[in-house]
């Protein structure tokens, strides 16, 4: 059981607790995730995030994902496409983050599905794919070091089924696909750390020997956070900021 509200425990592994609950109306439902970030910087854990067409390289049963449009730094909108048994589905979700810090000692990410007759262009992977429909997303980031942060994530999902779905469907969507997101991007994050700790090191001459796959994979990030100031140097600024005010040090809670 997950306790009051009615929220059932999906999972608990790998730092993620997942959980969910039923809806009133037809086959959409709640999930509730929670989990730590540590050993990566919330720099690192936003690149991860925010690069919605490297997605389909960890996030399981995504097929596609691109940036449909992105009209501020911290706002995007994604189309991203998930292959479940017998039910493909495709995600048109708007995002937007939030800049809590100083006030409520939080960053806050909110989004939703796009909704119909909005401006917002379908790509091509979208052909023939029905969308699913997010509603009421909200991720919540609550920084304990520079290399640590809490994260806890609501979001009602409908499938858009012409029935009420097994629950084979709902355990595989709460945990295949909502914890394990929340699981992959924290260990993804720690991937682009240890990458960009390793590049440190053999600028100063004290690596040796070719990167691995992993390497290689993360340093992906590490040019996006180059080539985005707008976005990356930014969210370093805020994140420094927050620390000096509030007197944290360095280490790792």
């Amino acid at each position: 059981d997950g306790g009051g509200g009615g929220w059932k425990l999906a999972s608990e592994a790998a730092g993620v607790r997942t959980e969910w609950r039923p809806t009133d109306e037809g086959a959409a439902f709640w999930i509730r995730l929670g989990g730590e970030l540590r050993g990566a910087s919330l720099t690192h854990a936003l690149s991860v995030a925010y690069e919605a067409d490297l997605w389909r390289n960890w996030i399981p049963l995504c097929s596609a994902a691109e940036v449909v449009a992105a009209p501020e730094p911290l706002e995007r909108i994604t189309y991203c496409q998930f292959d479940l048994p017998m039910l493909r589905r495709g995600l048109l979700l708007h995002w937007s983050l939030s800049d809590q810090l100083l006030e409520r000692q939080s960053l806050l990410l909110l989004g939703a599905s796009v909704p119909e007759g909005a401006d917002a262009r379908l790509p091509a992977a979208a052909a023939g794919v029905a969308l699913a429909e997010a509603a009421a997303i909200k991720v919540l980031v609550q920084p304990l070091s520079r290399s640590s942060a809490r994260i806890d994530w609501v979001m009602q999902v409908d499938l858009k089924a012409s029935s009420a779905l097994p629950q084979a469907i709902v355990s595989m969507v709460t945990n295949k696909i909502g914890g394990s997101v929340l699981a992959l991007l924290l260990r993804e994050a720690q991937k682009v750390a240890k990458e960009a700790a390793r590049e440190a090191a053999t600028a100063a001459g004290d690596e040796r020997g070719p990167p691995s796959k992993a390497a290689l994979e993360a340093s992906v990030y590490l040019r996006r956070l180059e080539a985005k100031p707008e976005v990356y140097a930014g969210m370093e600024q805020l994140t420094e900021t927050y620390f000096e005010c509030i007197g944290h040090d360095s280490a790792e809670d």
